[in-house]
């Protein structure tokens, strides 16, 4: 595979492992988000769930990473609230236009739903359909239950399908 960057923001490790995976598996860069103000703890996790449902875009730190060096863009994201982490949203929103230049992929993470909804709004909020899309339960990254969809992922971004061939919503089971 060409230059890829995988771009995330992980509160509880589950995304962040997701990332490595994936990064690994195609020999892509990491590019950890990093929003101000911390987000861990009891308070932290009150500030994300708001964020997530007021649809907020916090300041990001700079990234190590520049998007136009890449030709493939992987964005991770845990579902807070049922929405996409306000630290991927700032990302988006600031970068929406280098994303028109590159190829698209998602991937979502979450505590049991919400993934299919997060995965059209990432959709929306870039502007255009990605070529592989992965939404993984904390229980099947615990549990590793999740090889073949991972498969799939990879060989969709290898692929390279155009994104027209992505039906929007359409996320693997």
């Amino acid at each position: 595979m060409s230059r890829i960057l995988v771009v995330y923001f992980s509160r509880s490790g589950n995304t962040r492992r997701l990332a490595i995976e994936i990064a690994e598996a195609c020999g892509a860069d990491l590019e950890e988000l990093v929003p101000a103000g911390s987000r861990e703890g009891v308070r932290g996790y009150l500030r994300a769930s708001l964020e997530a449902l007021l649809g907020l875009s916090p300041t990001l730190q700079p990234l190590h990473h520049r998007l136009q060096d890449y030709e493939t863009v992987i964005i991770g994201t845990p579902i807070w609230v049922w929405n996409i982490a306000s630290p991927v949203r700032s990302f988006v929103r600031a970068h929406r236009a280098a994303l028109q230049q590159v190829t698209l992929a998602l991937f979502c993470t979450c505590g049991r739903s919400g993934r299919h909804k997060v995965i059209e709004d990432l959709h929306r909020l870039c502007g255009r359909a990605p070529v592989a899309a992965l939404a993984l339960t904390a229980d099947e990254i615990a549990s590793r239950a999740y090889d073949a969809r991972m498969l799939r992922f990879l060989r969709d971004l290898k692929r390279r399908r155009t994104p027209s061939m992505v039906a929007p919503g359409a996320v693997p089971a």
